[in-house]
């Protein structure tokens, strides 16, 4: 695990953000899309990177459905 995989883990799941807020009102499955980062970051967990997902997503005032 390194900087440069989270930096790139981030990246990712802040254009996942970007898709979900152009999609509002209509909700994104969060749990999709942790199983689909998970394989391509397995240096992360799939549920550290759903708990980063709904940060982003708050952050962002995205809803979503798990």
């Amino acid at each position: 695990m390194s900087q440069e995989d989270d930096d790139l883990l981030m990246k990712e799941i802040n254009n996942q953000a970007e898709i979900a807020f152009r999609a509002i009102p209509n909700h994104q499955n969060i749990s999709a899309i942790a199983a689909m980062l998970a394989k391509h970051f397995p240096h992360r967990e799939e549920e550290d990177i759903k708990e980063q997902l709904k940060g982003v997503w708050r952050s962002r005032q995205i809803f979503w459905d798990e």
